[in-house]
């Protein structure tokens, strides 16, 4: 092989390697949302004058969990996350509306036994009984 030959296929080789964008996992089980990532804990705060919520600092992201659960630690000393009670992460739910209070700022959900790939989306975070934030899609995903 001729050098120009040899130089060519490099050039188209490196091009390659450069254009190609990197692959991701979508394993389509995540319509919507961000997938904030792994997370035994999870910071809730808020978005300025919208009020919208945020989970390690993705608005409507999705924070993937195993069966060991996940800690929110606290925009306030005392918050409730809140799931629908059909599509709870905890089987049986912990009470009849699937919210998980906080002791010290914090809120566990515990063991969990959510299915692989299913998503649960929180439906309300409050605060003294108020609206904390707007949950603009922000759950969890089973691992």
């Amino acid at each position: 092989m001729s050098l120009c030959s040899r130089s060519f296929i490099s050039f188209v080789l490196i091009s390659l390697t450069l254009l190609v964008p990197s692959c991701t996992e979508n394993d389509g089980k995540n319509p919507g949302g961000s997938k904030v990532g792994n997370a035994a804990t999870i910071n809730l705060s808020l978005v300025g004058s919208s009020n919208l919520c945020v989970q390690n600092g993705v608005e409507g992201g999705k924070v993937v969990m195993d069966s060991t659960g996940v800690t929110w630690t606290g925009p306030a000393a005392a918050f409730t996350v809140t799931f629908s009670s059909a599509n709870c992460p905890v089987s049986p739910p912990p009470n009849s509306t699937c919210s998980f209070a906080s002791s010290g700022g914090n809120a566990s959900t515990g063991t969990t036994s959510g299915s692989h790939g299913t998503t649960y989306t929180i439906t309300s975070i409050t605060s003294g009984g108020n609206a904390y934030c707007t949950p603009s899609g922000d759950g969890l995903i089973m691992r």
